[in-house]
């Protein structure tokens, strides 16, 4: 797997995306992928993207409030 070249796809399919943000997708894919599958493999129930993406903004809530 080769982020670089996923995330060169994004910016052509998004062009008005900068490179480091089409970059960051890819990673987010493939991380978000790699994580379904190891969840799927141990038995585990997959967590949805909602409430991961809410636990995320959640924490840099606190960080901006301090």
């Amino acid at each position: 797997m080769k982020p670089d070249i996923i995330g060169d796809f994004i910016k052509e399919q998004h062009p008005h995306l900068t490179l480091r943000a089409a970059d960051a997708m890819a990673l987010a894919i493939i991380y978000s992928t790699y994580l379904q599958l190891v969840f799927e493999e141990e038995g585990e129930m997959v967590i949805p993207f909602e409430e991961v993406e809410q636990y995320i903004w959640a924490a840099n809530d606190k960080k901006t409030l301090h």
